[in-house]
This record gives structure tokens, C-alpha cells and sequence, in this order.
């Protein structure tokens, strides 16, 4: 009798327990809410204390309330107080309750005074083994996760290298840690975790240790051994048993659910606190999702908690004051009075003015994420700036601010001098967008250590040119390909000595030439210096290639100045007939890597005959232009020779070029005055050769471009070989319609002028399409700094360097972007991480970026909305420095 007593009283103490927690769950979650919002501002540290508080309460409540009834029931003296919801029972009334309980008369007889309570009561009870079922699937699954722990933790384990124990020492020391942390690598696990108290065990995945940098893997390490400092693992467990106990609580997960981002929360600031770089660390989360893993219920890993909410508070969030110690939040659950009494007396955070904003950041080496002090900070907006410098940690501080948008330029002796939002020198910055009454934080740099080229140039006896220019060479992409093109320059001294400096990391060649100003002469007849590659060849393709490393000096590169037979190029000059040209001129302009900037103009003679002598060797571009005091002009197409040899009879076709006389008119359609002054018309040339092309811009006018007057007309002279017709510097959102020549449509198009009087026309519309829209990665999270490109789907819209037809911008930093003036049509759009400087205006680039494109109509005024996912740059693309 008395054991089947003792089940009732349990039952109907754990189900008023049940029943009263519903509303005192809603109640501390409340309290528990308005609690972080009143600490928005404060440390992890303290919000994870006011969320143990939270769970400390529900579950003493919960205790309370089962162990008031139980005493209630019993006869005895109440114990649980009111404010868990079991009011105080005499002996008396419990005697009555017994009695009205066992009286099979009384129950006949007369009716309950409250009938709603015993159906409350009932109700409870009867959800008591649903609740038992509960707890004992949870208990059990808790019992299988230390059975996973224990056997984690006796499998076979690799220590890290003593190099690595070093660093570990090092870390638990910044850490306050005494007692031994044992970190190896384990095959049992795919992301690092931390198991075990009274013996803690760090376990790396293999893949972790090879995966990460160092610098990434010790603030991953420096995160587990924080939830040691912190001795998170007990606090865990006790946290598991009260979700054991309340399981059916949505108050509990809730309140759980913040003590475990606040308490990851907590462990990032430890472990920024020992790496000092907050990007690096976010880097390292973000590395880390990609292993993420179901984790053992007892077992403390880096990947816990809600990745993105700690990469943005990482990278976004104001750092807030140092808070409470982590062995305080620890013990937050036994102190809950201690607690709140030192919660109600934090101090409020210090407030911003609402007319000024304050940016704050760490610059930090690119490769170990060490703090760089010592750096200068430039912020500049419009039309003012400031500058600081960074402390010992490498971070700064720019207060009285006025609202708007800044950019952020840092240098250091030994880096390369780097712009807030760039991923590599030559990526445009991204600006900070400044707040009134508002911290502007997580603005990190990382400054890439930069490199430097010396040695030495000199001539066939070994004796030292000085004035030579030297020229470092690196593979980018162009509009007709990939080509090296000039990164760095210098010019050698007395000894012929150079260096070259602020080198990133990469590929490059080095090329020595003499300007055209500076000619040493030489006792060898009709010589000349010629561009030399290094190590002593006169073609680029067989010049070698350089490797730098992050910081790295390369001595020694030291290679002679090579002399050649100087040349002749003699030709005639002659009409569409055949028949020689008089009073023509022929000039010669030295380009490409094989050039030495060498420039010859020379007149014909009376046959048409010209021919320039002492041409140095090198690849040239061919014109023919008559004075403009002549009334008929007579051009050729521009032709491109390479001079190895002499270059004789070579003939040179002319024509009278054409006079264009046209108008800038304004569009039918359109609803505004146009005002046309200012205008620009240029032509864009393509430019023939022999074995090779290109596409060159060559403007014609008085003053080379011809700008548009007020009233829209113009006479321009066309050259001669196949051209097309640009208009640049529009008024404000006013783009070109359509280009007539004769009535014929060119617009885009490149044609042969011909010669005599032509009629333009060019259209202008206020018309303007608009592309907006915004760039997501794989999750959907928007991405900013991303490169997206729009172009034609038609390829042979795609030709020259300055094709409508073919845009980029950049998303900003909440991913959206915005792209006017794109004419109507088939178009496609793609978002591309880390895409090289100005790939995107090379055709094969384009090719590449085709298959991930998303495709769209535009029509004429239409503004258009595109969301991109960000695709990773092909396959074939050079890297971006």
C-alpha cells in the first residue's frame, strides 16, 4: 500500500511539475528575452550567463513545484514557495484532501468545490508516463554518446608535431591553462572537438591538419582549448540533463539554444584574442564547414553553434568590452544569485553622437594572420580624410566621422600598400559605409609581405649601363588574349644595378630596354640596344620565367643589354589605282614586349617612295597621314611589321579618307531635352598584320576626339581600313539608340568608310535599361566584393575594347549591384568569385564564363531584376594577384 502511495504521490508530483512549468516556462523565456535585449551590447560572456540563469531557473522551478506538491500531499508542512506556482497547504486542508480522496461517500454525496482543478490535476497525470518515455529515449541516447566519447577516446591517437606543441604551450599559457590538454589528430572524427574534463582531449581530423593553414589551425585549436578555459564540458553536461528533464519545453530548447551560440560566441573572442586576426578565424570557421559533421551529445566541437551568425559577428560585429571571466559563466548555474546580483550592476555601453560615426579594425599579415603594427590607416570620403596608425595588435581606431562613404588605404614598411576590400592588388576596394551615432566595425586588412627583384644590367664587355629601363612582366588578361604586360619598373644606376620593389607573390619575366631619350652609343658601327629579357634573349617566348614567394628577394638577376644590326624599312605609298602618292608621310611607332619605344616619321618622295634607316629591331605599327593643311587627306589602314631583317618594298594602299559630317540627335521617343555638349566620337580601328591582329583606338578630329558642340553637329575624317564608331561621355542617363551612316545602320558594327562626304547620324534616348539585382552564394546568404558580369548572347557583339555589349560591376556589401545603359536584347549574367582584372573584356574569358551564365531579355527602358548565384571562376583563367 505504501509503494503504491509513493508511485501516486510521484506521478502527481511530477505532473503538477508538468502542468505549472507551462506557464513559468513562458514566463522566464520572457524575462530571459527582454534580458538579452536590455544586454544587446554586452559581451558573450554575460548573455551566456543570462541564458544559464534562464535554464537555471526553469529547471529549479520544475524541482520546486514537484517537491512542494509532494510534501503538500504528504500531510506536511508546505515548502515549495508561491512564486513556482504551488500554494501553501496546512495539515488541515491536507487531511480534508486525503479525506475527500478516500471517501467514496463524500465524492457521491457532494460536489467539488473546484471541478476544473481536478481535471487539470487528471490531465497532468496522465501525460506523466508520456513524459517518463521521453526522458528515458533521451537518457539513453545520452548513455550512447558517452559510450562514443569513451570510445573516441580510447582509440588510437597521433600527437601533434613538437613544432605544434610548442605553439600549444604557448596558446594555454595566453589562456591561463595548468593542467594538461592532450591535442592529436583522430580518424574517429571529421571536425575538431574537445572531450573529456578531468582529462581533456582535442581531436584534429587529418584532414584538418593538412586542409588548414597554420595560422587557421591554431585559432581552430585556440577555440577548443578556450571551452577548456572555460571548463565548458561540465557545464554541457549539467546543460544536456536539464534538456533531459524539460524536453518537452519549447522554453528550454530556446533558452539552450542561446547558452550554446553565446558559449561559441565566447570561445571565438578567446580565440581571437590569441590568433589576433578576426578574419583569418572566420576563414578557418568557414574552411571548417565544409567537414561539418554530426557531433557526439557530450563531445565540444568548432563547428557548434549558427556558422554564419559567428562569421558575421567575427567580421561584422562591434567588439564590446571585456566581460566576466569564462570560470564565472562556468558556474553560473550553482550562483544564479551571485549572478543576477553582478548583472544588475553592469555598467551601459558608452553611446556614439548621432552626427559622427567611429571605424574600427586590425590589419594583420595576409599569410600567418599576425597583427602588423605600426601601419598607417588613411580614410578619405569625398572631400575629407584621416589617418592613424595601428597598436601592438594591430588594430585602430578613426572617431568624428561624418556620415557617408569612406575608403580605407593601409601601408607598411615591407607590405603592399592595400585598400579595405581587396583580395588582391589589383581588385578594386570596396567602401565603408559610415553611420551617424554608430561603431563601424570588423573593417580588418590583410597586407600581403611584399617582395623584390635586384641585379643588374650590362653590356657585351660586362660594364654597367645606367638609364636602362627595367621592366617586371606579368601574365593578365587582355582584350585579344593573355599577355604579359608591365607590373613594376625601375631604371639601373651608375653600376647598371636595379631593383624592383612591392612585388606580390607570382610568375613574371623581367625586360630591360633604352628609352628612346637615353641612347648610349657603341664603337660598333650601325648597332643599337634592343629589349632584352632576361636571362639575355631578345623574344619574349624565350625569356625565363620568375617564381616570388609571399615576401621573398630575388638576388642576382643580372643578365647583358643585347645589341643588333640596326634595319631598313623602305616601301612606296600608293592609291586604290596603284598610282604613287605625293606629299604623305609614313610613320613608324614601335609596340608590343619586342619594342623598345622607338618613333620614325618620315616623308615620300616624288615617286611615292619613302624609306627610313637605323630601325631598331622590334614589332611596329604602320601609318600613312597626309598634313592636315591638305583639303583631301589620304590614309591607310594601320598595318603592324616585325623588323628582324630589312624590310623593302613594302607597299602601303591609301585612299582620300572619308569626311563625316553628322548630328547628335535626340530620340523620338524620348521625354527630355537633350543637351549634346560634350559628346565625344572616336573611332575604334582594327588594326591588320602579318600573322596577327589587334584592335587599337585611333581618334581623328582637331584635337584627336572630337567633342560634341551645343547643337550637335560635327565633321569628323574617318581612317582608312575597317572602323567603328564609339560615343562616349553621354549626358546623365542618356545612352546611344542607334548610328545611321547614309541611313544605313552601324551601330556596333565596324565598316569601311570609304571617302568623299558621308552623313552620320547618332541617336540619343533617355530610354535607359536598367539590370539590378543581387548575388547569393549556395545557401542564399548574399555575397558581397563579387564580380558580375553582363554580355551580349550574341558573340560578335563581343569585339572591342569598348563594346556596349560587354559590362562588369561589382556586388556591394549587401550583394546587390546595379548596371545601366546595357542596350536591349539576349543577354547573359554570371557572378564570378575572384575573377582576374579584366578578364572579362577577353573573349575566350567569356566563352568560359557562357555555361554558367543566367540568361535574360532586356528590352529598351526596361529595368530588369536578376538574382546570381556566385559561381568559382573556371578552369583556364590566370590567377588574380
Amino acid at each position: 500500500m505504501t509503494g503504491m502511495f509513493s508511485l501516486e504521490l510521484a506521478v502527481g508530483a511530477v505532473g503538477a511539475a508538468i502542468l505549472h512549468s507551462l506557464w513559468q516556462g513562458a514566463l522566464i523565456a520572457v524575462l530571459t528575452a527582454v534580458a538579452f535585449l536590455a544586454f544587446r551590447g554586452a559581451t558573450a560572456n554575460i548573455r551566456y550567463a543570462l541564458a544559464c540563469l534562464g535554464l537555471a531557473a526553469l529547471t529549479i522551478a520544475w524541482l520546486m513545484t514537484a517537491i512542494g506538491y509532494a510534501r503538500a500531499a504528504r500531510g506536511s508542512e508546505p515548502s515549495a514557495p508561491a512564486l513556482f506556482g504551488e500554494p501553501a497547504v496546512s495539515n488541515e486542508t491536507a487531511a480534508r484532501v486525503a479525506t475527500t480522496v478516500h471517501d467514496p461517500a463524500a465524492e457521491t454525496d457532494s460536489e467539488p468545490a473546484l471541478p476544473w482543478t481536478n481535471r487539470l490535476d487528471s490531465w497532468s497525470r496522465a501525460v506523466v508516463p508520456l513524459w517518463f518515455i521521453g526522458v528515458l529515449g533521451l537518457s539513453i541516447r545520452l548513455a550512447f554518446g558517452w559510450l562514443m566519447v569513451a570510445r573516441v577516446r580510447k582509440a588510437t591517437h597521433e600527437k601533434l608535431s613538437g613544432a605544434w606543441q610548442a605553439r600549444i604551450t604557448s596558446m594555454k599559457r595566453r589562456l591561463q591553462i595548468s593542467r594538461p590538454v592532450l591535442v592529436a589528430q583522430s580518424a574517429l572524427v571529421h571536425v575538431p572537438m574537445l572531450v573529456g574534463w578531468l582529462r581533456p582531449m582535442i581531436l584534429i581530423p587529418a584532414a584538418v591538419v593538412s586542409g588548414l593553414t597554420t595560422a587557421q589551425l591554431e585559432a581552430v585549436i585556440a577555440h577548443e582549448l578556450a571551452h577548456v578555459r572555460r571548463h565548458d564540458y561540465i557545464a554541457n553536461i549539467v546543460q544536456t540533463a536539464a534538456e533531459i528533464l524539460l524536453f518537452y519545453h519549447p522554453a528550454c530548447w530556446w533558452i539552450s539554444k542561446q547558452i550554446r551560440a553565446e558559449r561559441e560566441h565566447a570561445c571565438d573572442d578567446l580565440a581571437v584574442s590569441v590568433c589576433g586576426d578576426r578574419v583569418l578565424y572566420a576563414e578557418a570557421l568557414a574552411d571548417l564547414e565544409t567537414l561539418r559533421s554530426e557531433t557526439p551529445v557530450l563531445g565540444l566541437a568548432a563547428t557548434d553553434g549558427v556558422l554564419m551568425r559567428r562569421i558575421r559577428r567575427l567580421v561584422a560585429a562591434a567588439p564590446v568590452r571585456r566581460g566576466l571571466s569564462p570560470g564565472w559563466a562556468a558556474a553560473a548555474v550553482p550562483l544564479t544569485t551571485v549572478a543576477v546580483l553582478m548583472l544588475s550592476t553592469t555598467a551601459p555601453a558608452q553611446s556614439v553622437p548621432d552626427n559622427e560615426g567611429i571605424v574600427q579594425g586590425q590589419v594583420v599579415d595576409a599569410r600567418s594572420g599576425r597583427p602588423v603594427s605600426g601601419a598607417n590607416v588613411e580614410i578619405s570620403g569625398s572631400d575629407r580624410s584621416q589617418r592613424t596608425s595601428t597598436t601592438d595588435a594591430g588594430h585602430y581606431e578613426v572617431r568624428g566621422l561624418a556620415p557617408g562613404e569612406y575608403n580605407i588605404r593601409v601601408q607598411a614598411k615591407g607590405y603592399i600598400t592595400t585598400e579595405y576590400g581587396q583580395r588582391y592588388a589589383t581588385e578594386r576596394a570596396s567602401p565603408v559605409d559610415v553611420r551617424g551615432g554608430r561603431y563601424t566595425t570588423g573593417i580588418n586588412v590583410r597586407l600581403e609581405a611584399a617582395g623584390a627583384v635586384t641585379g643588374r644590367v650590362f653590356d657585351d664587355r660586362g660594364e654597367g649601363l645606367a638609364g636602362v629601363e627595367v621592366e617586371l612582366l606579368a601574365e593578365r588578361h587582355v582584350p585579344d588574349g593573355i599577355r604579359p604586360v608591365g607590373v613594376g619598373f625601375a631604371q639601373t644606376e651608375a653600376e647598371g644595378t636595379f631593383r624592383l620593389n612591392d612585388v606580390l607573390p607570382g610568375d613574371y619575366w623581367v625586360r630591360a630596354y633604352v628609352p628612346p631619350s637615353v641612347r648610349p652609343s657603341r664603337a660598333a658601327g650601325a648597332q643599337a640596344y634592343v629589349a632584352t629579357f632576361y636571362p639575355g634573349v631578345t623574344r619574349s617566348e624565350f625569356g625565363q620565367r620568375l617564381h616570388l614567394s609571399s615576401g621573398q628577394e630575388l638576388f642576382g638577376i643580372d643578365f647583358p643589354l643585347m645589341a643588333a644590326r640596326t634595319r631598313r624599312v623602305s616601301g612606296i605609298v600608293v592609291d586604290p589605282s596603284g598610282d604613287p602618292i605625293l606629299g604623305t608621310r609614313v610613320h613608324l611607332n614601335a609596340i608590343g614586349l619586342n619594342g623598345t619605344r622607338a618613333v620614325y616619321d618620315v616623308g615620300v618622295d616624288r615617286n611615292g617612295r619613302f624609306e627610313i634607316r637605323d630601325v631598331i629591331p622590334g614589332d611596329y605599327q604602320v601609318d600613312v597621314f597626309q598634313p592636315a593643311s591638305r583639303t583631301s587627306r589620304w590614309v591607310a589602314a594601320a598595318r603592324l611589321v616585325t623588323v628582324d631583317d630589312d624590310v623593302v618594298d613594302l607597299e602601303l594602299r591609301a585612299g582620300l579618307g572619308a569626311r563625316l559630317n553628322g548630328t547628335v540627335v535626340r530620340d523620338t521617343s524620348a521625354t527630355r531635352r537633350l543637351d549634346p555638349s560634350g559628346v565625344m566620337v572616336v573611332f575604334e580601328q582594327r588594326i591588320s598584320g602579318s600573322g596577327q591582329g589587334s584592335v587599337g583606338v585611333i581618334a581623328r578630329g582637331a584635337n584627336g576626339a572630337m567633342r560634341i558642340g551645343a547643337d550637335g553637329a560635327f565633321s569628323i575624317e574617318s581612317p582608312g581600313g575597317m572602323s567603328a564608331i564609339r560615343v562616349s561621355a553621354l549626358p546623365a542617363n542618356w545612352t546611344v539608340k542607334a548610328i545611321r551612316l547614309d541611313g544605313d545602320d552601324i551601330t556596333d558594327r565596324a565598316v569601311d568608310f570609304g571617302q568623299g562626304n558621308r552623313k552620320v547620324e547618332i541617336v540619343l534616348t533617355d530610354r535607359v535599361s536598367v539590370v539590378r539585382g543581387n548575388v547569393m552564394d549556395r545557401r542564399g546568404r548574399p555575397m558581397g566584393n563579387v564580380s558580375v558580369v553582363l554580355f551580349a548572347d550574341d558573340p560578335t557583339l563581343w569585339e572591342g575594347e569598348s563594346s556596349r555589349f560587354v559590362r562588369e560591376t561589382r556586388s556591394g556589401r549587401d550583394g546587390g549591384f546595379e548596371l545601366t545603359g546595357m542596350p536591349p536584347g539576349d543577354h547573359l549574367a554570371v557572378a564570378i568569385e575572384n575573377l582576374p582584372p579584366q578578364a572579362w573584356m577577353n573573349t575566350d574569358v567569356l566563352k568560359l564564363l557562357r555555361p554558367l551564365a543566367t540568361r535574360f531579355r532586356l528590352d529598351e527602358g526596361e529595368e530588369r531584376a536578376v538574382i546570381l548565384r556566385v559561381s568559382p571562376a573556371p578552369d583556364g583563367l590566370i590567377p588574380a594577384y
